[in-house]
């Protein structure tokens, strides 16, 4: 049985991609399409499969990947099968409801290295995701309580912790059962009139009313209330404050936060398969939607017809140019079935991409095809130079 397989957004492949050879190189059993659907075979046929093989399912949580359709039908096949179901976070996202009661390793604010070695942990100690859901089950609430169910420490290995899943706004926030909170204040109502009552029958007893305290309001705040989990005085009864601290977004700033989603951009485009259409509806979301912005500029099946035939390297230049951020790529088309040479005279493309930011996040605002060249200044900045595939 394959352990692992793994789901993800087209538009985060790089990552997905650099995770499955990370976990096989340190003798993991993980599934992925790009590596594991023999040339020829039917996609969905093979996703099938892997899914019905696989032990763990791992999905890789992005604002992307949650809207992407076939990672949403990945998601409902593995609850619906039973099985064990471990998030991965890497970018500050709404998680879905389905999986909000699941542990999730975060990526997003420690190095990429110890949350592997995080992941690697739990593959190789399934029995913590095992007993994790058997608890939910049993009605055990792993994330109100604060317990974690935890292996044994291999000798030698740190101790890896998962993160409770927290929703919020744009990621999740630890939240006290309302259960526990309603019966506390319960409780602390019965107290208060039991006591209330005991004094008023002390005062139909007792004929000298100066033997009474001097200040009663005293012992109602000073009674303690005995409950199933604690024993507690009443003026220290609070409901523990909760938490809308969303998970910690990267340190990119604006400038590598718009080149990476022109990076994502092209990865998108050269790892989609010419098959299937949602991977290029990924792709189109990484456009603006707004009124007279890129994408009413295009017509969404025109765009799938055209880059279903196509490839691109490229090379990307961050330029500023006050008010404005701008991403000029210089990029060669190749056809998809003949990569040995680019298309036409073999002669460079240029684009210059500006920017909409919405709820979420930045996306393609407009993609200038007038300029001929990458301008001195944009040359002098720093770059990133990607080449996805080897023509």
């Amino acid at each position: 049985m394959t352990t692992t397989f793994i789901s993800y957004s087209r538009v985060n492949s790089e990552f997905a991609l650099r995770l499955a050879t990370d976990l096989k190189a340190a003798g993991l059993d993980v599934w992925l399409d790009q590596l594991d659907i023999p040339t020829g075979a039917r996609w969905d046929d093979e996703i099938e499969k892997a899914l019905d093989k696989s032990k763990t399912f791992l999905i890789v949580l992005t604002p992307e990947s949650i809207q992407s359709q076939n990672v949403k039908d990945e998601v409902g096949y593995a609850i619906d099968a039973g099985k064990l179901i471990l998030p991965v976070v890497i970018k500050p996202c709404n998680v879905p409801f389905r999986l909000r009661r699941f542990q999730y390793v975060d990526f997003t604010n420690k190095a990429y290295e110890e949350s592997l070695a995080e992941i690697r942990h739990l593959l190789t100690n399934t029995e913590f995701f095992e007993k994790a859901m058997a608890d939910k089950e049993d009605g055990v609430n792993v994330e109100s309580t604060g317990a974690k169910p935890e292996p044994e420490k291999p000798i030698g290995e740190k101790q890896p912790t998962m993160q409770n899943n927290k929703p919020t706004g744009t990621s999740c926030s630890s939240k006290l059962a309302l259960p526990v909170i309603i019966g506390g204040i319960a409780i602390t109502c019965i107290a208060i009139i039991v006591t209330f009552i005991g004094l008023a029958s002390l005062l139909s007893a007792n004929t000298t009313p100066t033997s009474l305290p001097a200040n009663p309001t005293t012992n109602i705040i000073e009674a303690t209330i005995t409950t199933p989990f604690t024993q507690t005085p009443i003026d220290t009864v609070t409901p523990a404050p909760q938490s809308n601290a969303p998970i910690p977004s990267p340190t990119l700033s604006a400038e590598d936060q718009i080149v990476q989603l022109v990076d994502n951009y092209y990865i998108c485009i050269n790892s989609a398969n010419p098959s299937r259409d949602s991977d290029y509806e990924d792709c189109w979301n990484l456009l603006s939607d707004r009124p007279g912005e890129i994408q009413s500029n295009l017509n969404k099946n025109d765009y799938k017809v055209f880059w279903k035939k196509y490839k691109v390297t490229y090379t990307l230049y961050y330029c500023s140019k006050n008010p404005q951020n701008y991403v000029d790529a210089k990029y060669y088309l190749y056809d998809r079935n003949d990569l040995s040479k680019p298309i036409g005279k073999g002669d460079p493309n240029y684009l210059e991409y500006s920017f909409a930011f919405d709820e979420s996040g930045w996306r393609i605002k407009r993609a200038d095809a007038s300029i001929k060249g990458i301008g001195s200044y944009c040359e002098s900045q720093p770059r990133i130079e990607k080449l996805t595939f080897t023509p």
